[in-house]
């Protein structure tokens, strides 16, 4: 087995849907980026703020592009 597959709980390992499971993780986990009631998008910080126990805000968009876009921005930096 590969080091990502022992990560992974054996009941992802085993069913077929773990593929879709993983990619819907993703969608709703790790960008951040989410809709509001308003149709616009915003970007949370993925960490919690340890004061406010809170995510914080970076940034308000009218189109899912433009936050995909800005977000990606963000990792550029914050990544060299």
């Amino acid at each position: 087995m590969s080091e990502e597959n022992i990560a992974q709980p054996a009941l992802l390992r085993t069913r077929p849907w773990h593929n879709i499971y993983k990619c819907f993780l993703s969608l709703k986990g790790y960008t951040m980026i989410r809709k509001l009631k308003s149709g616009q998008y915003r970007i949370y910080s993925r960490k919690i703020d340890p004061k406010t126990r809170k995510r914080k805000n970076l940034g308000t968009f009218d189109s899912l592009e433009a936050a995909q876009k800005h977000e990606r921005e963000i990792q550029y930096f914050k990544h060299p």
